[in-house]
């Protein structure tokens, strides 16, 4: 790998650590220039500029959820376990961080049109692989037991910020599986 593009890695990584710790709104440019150890001059041959940044950095959120929930959802234990998936997140951040797709979407202004148009993506993909289980297991309205599932997760994960404890996030995720699952 380049030097350039260690640059870029380093300032998109520590971008998303602290888009993720501290919000996507709240954390400005020079705290992610100042964290990542680069000069403007080094951040802007690789961004056009913040917006750019976001927009990266969601991108790389997207790719990583991917290969994440790369395995297909065959079973009721795939699902079960692409739901846990969000509560090991958390648990791994000691419940002081949300979801890294669901916290930068309340954080939405009205003005960021691309960043909005990228989470719906990852939502949609997640929401697309969960219904598409749903439907082969002959859920009924699997489309809204998707939404569903996913709201779920996110209140969830909302949940446990609150209570910082798992307790909370398992009893709600038990029970939409069990929902799910009637």
């Amino acid at each position: 790998m380049s030097k350039g593009a260690r640059t870029r890695e380093r300032i998109l990584a520590t971008a998303s650590d602290l888009f993720h710790a501290r919000g996507m709104n709240a954390t400005t440019l020079g705290e992610v220039l100042r964290a990542a150890d680069v000069g403007k001059g080094q951040f802007y041959q690789h961004f056009e500029g913040r917006d750019d940044l976001v927009l990266r950095v969601l991108e790389r959120r997207r790719d990583e959820l991917a290969a994440a929930f790369a395995a297909p959802l065959e079973t009721w234990d795939d699902l079960r376990a692409f739901m846990w998936l969000f509560l090991e997140s958390q648990r791994a951040f000691g419940f002081e961080r949300g979801c890294p797709v669901g916290t930068p979407a309340y954080a939405l202004q009205p003005e960021q049109a691309a960043a909005r148009a990228e989470l719906k993506a990852i939502f949609d993909h997640m929401r697309g692989r969960v219904e598409a289980f749903l439907r082969a297991e002959s859920v009924p309205d699997p489309r809204a037991k998707a939404h569903f599932t996913l709201a779920a997760v996110q209140g969830a994960m909302l949940l446990g910020l609150l209570d910082r404890e798992a307790e909370t996030v398992e009893a709600v995720l038990d029970e939409a599986f069990a929902h799910l699952r009637e």
